[in-house]
Formats: C-alpha cells, structure tokens, sequence
C-alpha cells in the first residue's frame, strides 16, 4: 500500500510537472505539499517553491519518494533548504541504506560505472549473505551440541530414576523376604 502511495505520488509529480507548478490553484497547491508530508501553512509561493523543490529533486535529480519524505523533518523549521535536508536524512541513515540508495536508486552519467557499482553492490551483499549463512551454520551447531548435551544428561537422570527405583524394590522385596521367613519362624 505504501508503495502505491509512493508511486503515486511519482506519476502526480509527473503531471504536476508537465503543467508547471505555476498553473495549480492555492488549493490544489496545499493538498499537493501535504500529500508530500510538507506544511502547508505558508504562503502562496513558499508552498509553490516547496512543490517545486520536490518536483526538481525527484524527477530531475530521481532522489527516491521515501527518502524526500524521510527528509521534510528536517525542513519543518523552514532552515534547511531540500537537498540541505536530504544530505542531513542521509547522514542520519545507517551506511547499508545509504549504500543501498546509492547504488540502487541515484543514476550515473557513465552506464559502465553504474554497472560496475551495480556489480560492487550485489558481491558485497553476497559476502553479506554468506556471512549470514556461516553465522547461522554455527549457531546450528551449538544448538545441536547443546540439544546433545541436554539429551545426554536427560538420559542419565531418566537411568538414575531407574537405578533409585530398582533400589527401592529392592529393599522392598527384602523386607517382604524377612518378613516371610519370620512368619515362616513362628508357624513351625
């Protein structure tokens, strides 16, 4: 749903613009900005730059939807200019979604560097995925020595239980044995 969203707020983008931002009404205008998660308490104009400046951003400079929307926190104050906001996102953002967003979504001017950068992305997240395996690989393992550390004991405690028990017939049968011969004893 978030994606749609998302795409459609590209496609509106698109349209807004082919119009030009200058033909949209005050209306139209506000409910633009918002839909964008901007204020829309402004002027006229201050909205109508904003608008822009999401416009240029994201169809001229294809800075991702969901990064501009991650970055209008920083623009509440009205002291960062857009690409101010969305160095200032990007900073705030652990380096495996910087990186990604880089390689994934920012365009090249040289197809061959953007391949090879494309190339460099999917072998360290290869790398990645591989260390993911071996970690778990050994985490398998422990688990399995663990489960055979705990069956082992388990089976000692269950031939304790049985070795206590047999003991108690045991003595059980011992006492029935001299009980026996002592009516045995006084019957003669």
């Amino acid at each position: 749903m978030l994606r749609k969203r998302l795409q459609w707020i590209k496609k509106d983008d698109k349209l807004i613009q082919g119009e030009g931002v200058e033909s949209l009404s005050e209306a139209e205008l506000r409910q633009g900005c918002r839909e964008r998660g901007m204020l829309g308490v402004l002027s006229v104009e201050e909205i109508r730059q904003q608008l822009q400046d999401w416009i240029d951003l994201s169809l001229n400079h294809r800075v991702p939807s969901s990064l501009l929307i991650l970055s209008r926190a920083f623009i509440v104050s009205g002291k960062l200019k857009p690409e101010d906001a969305v160095r200032a996102t990007l900073s705030s953002l652990p380096d495996e979604v910087v990186d990604t967003i880089f390689v994934t979504a920012l365009p090249s001017e040289d197809p061959v560097s953007e391949r090879r950068r494309k190339l460099e992305y999917l072998k360290m997240q290869e790398e990645l995925i591989k260390e993911e395996e071996e970690k778990e690989k050994e985490e398998l393992e422990r688990m399995k020595e663990s489960k055979a550390r705990e069956a082992k004991e388990q089976a000692r405690a269950r031939s304790l239980e049985k070795r206590e028990h047999l003991c108690e017939i045991s003595r059980a049968l011992a006492v029935l044995a001299s009980a026996y011969y002592a009516v045995c004893e006084l019957r003669a």
